[in-house]
């Protein structure tokens, strides 16, 4: 783990994501999706036939700013502590102000194997609803929706209870990802439905980094495939794409809770690489976690609800993967996790402080689910065992939803409820074809220690 000195930050690695180089040569509108209410045949075998989509919309000129904070370099994560400037155009150093003083690194803590004693129960069996679908306003609780053919269900984890939203088109099948007001959802990353109408998000079904604005969801931003641009759209309104880069190349990017802010893992343009955050529209950048070695990357960033914490994980190409967690405005930083099998997945609850969970292991084989609750990682519980599982999402601060398959990350799965205040896990839905947790967010911490943007998003 290394040493810390004086003014300096604790020694650990941290890591980001490949990217695709594909290129575009100039800008074009973008193309409509097919409205998600639309209906269609059922699927035979959940054999999908999807259209194949090679990259983001062509990039307008790059919006560029500098002052990115710069932070002493040791033999891994650095916090920042001083500030330079990194924008190759500009010939005055602009130094900005750290978010806080970097504290100790503390070591990750040991994992925790449930007790082996759960049994495990019988598969569910619930018969999917017919007729027309109702696409309901989103329940007071968080609740489990899923695809299974041409249908998005919402089921209620207590009863049971089943019922349609809407059918789906075939190029609108695949990944969910609800707003923060649970009005709306982003389908495959190309069509933002909101129960009224579907509408293109601007983005391809290529984009897996496609994320909603908060804590409105008035927007959506994606690095973009073809040049890892930063892009920020109005949801549903493709035409009002708008470069807010303020990284040379963006991995992955996220807003803060609060909506005044955004987080950034990406190559600054002075060669600088790791954890960044600006204004939410790209102002005032700085670093707040620096990779000493810019060959590794930041895949995911997970911000925590009170807005003064934020966890990533990071590959380090080397065989080597971890969870940190970044405290703020101190810059303290936590390894919460490290593996030698990869760390994706990583799933944030909706209540501050509380439990987060992440998948482990290669999806060519076997994958399981770890949480992190309090100074203690936990395994899944035995009733998981020989099977490939990752989380969904959280229904509350016990109650995890995880997705079971015989082997693998992809193709049709099992939705089970782990609950992690007395280990149990019980079977909710059988053969899903994607899913996600819709909840209403009420909580939107904001960022402390640092100058807000004027406006939320």
């Amino acid at each position: 783990m290394g040493t810390v000195e004086a003014g300096s930050a604790a020694t650990v690695d941290v890591g980001a994501i490949d990217v695709d180089g594909a290129t575009v040569d100039s800008c074009v509108a973008p193309s409509a999706a097919h409205a998600a209410a639309s209906t269609q045949s059922a699927i035979n075998d959940r054999a999908v036939v999807r259209r194949a989509l090679t990259g983001d919309l062509p990039l307008c000129p790059m919006r560029k700013f500098g002052g990115l904070g710069i932070g002493v370099t040791v033999l891994g994560l650095t916090m920042l502590v001083a500030g330079c400037n990194i924008d190759g155009g500009s010939a005055t150093p602009d130094t900005l102000a750290p978010l806080g003083t970097p504290s100790n690194t503390v070591p990750p803590p040991t994992v925790t194997t449930v007790a082996e004693s759960i049994v495990e129960v019988p598969t569910s069996t619930i018969v999917l609803p017919g007729g027309a679908c109702v696409f309901s306003a989103a329940p007071p609780t968080p609740e489990v929706t899923f695809e299974v053919g041409t249908r998005l269900y919402t089921i209620n984890s207590a009863d049971s209870t089943t019922t349609c939203l809407t059918e789906v088109t075939l190029d609108n099948l695949g990944p969910l990802r609800w707003s923060p007001a649970g009005d709306r959802v982003l389908l495959n990353s190309v069509t933002v439905f909101d129960g009224t109408q579907a509408l293109p998000s601007g983005y391809f079904a290529t984009n897996t980094r496609v994320s909603w604005s908060y804590p409105t969801g008035r927007a959506l931003i994606a690095p973009a495939v073809a040049d890892n641009h930063l892009l920020w759209r109005t949801a549903g309104a493709p035409e009002t794409r708008t470069d807010i880069s303020f990284l040379e190349q963006t991995d992955v990017a996220v807003y803060h809770p609060a909506g005044r802010n955004i987080f950034a893992a990406g190559r600054a343009s002075d060669g600088t690489t790791g954890l960044f955050v600006a204004g939410n529209r790209g102002e005032n950048p700085r670093v707040i976690a620096r990779n000493a070695d810019p060959n590794t990357l930041i895949t995911e960033i997970g911000p925590d609800p009170s807005g003064a914490l934020v966890y990533f994980v990071d590959d380090h190409g080397n065989g080597t993967f971890h969870v940190h967690a970044v405290t703020l405005p101190a810059l303290g930083i936590t390894n919460v996790a490290e593996s030698a099998e990869p760390l994706a997945r990583l799933t944030i609850g909706t209540v501050a402080n509380a439990a987060i969970a992440w998948r482990i292991g290669d999806c060519a084989g076997l994958t399981r689910t770890q949480i992190f609750r309090g100074q203690a990682v936990v395994d899944e519980p035995s009733v998981f065992a020989a099977l490939s599982t990752e989380p969904i999402g959280w229904l509350d601060t016990d109650h995890l939803v995880v997705s079971v398959r015989s082997t693998g990350c992809t193709g049709p799965s099992d939705l089970w409820v782990w609950n992690i205040g007395n280990s149990a896990a019980t079977p909710l839905i059988t053969g899903v074809d994607s899913a996600a947790i819709r909840s209403v967010l009420t909580v939107f911490g904001e960022l402390p220690g640092a100058p807000n943007a004027a406006a939320q998003e």
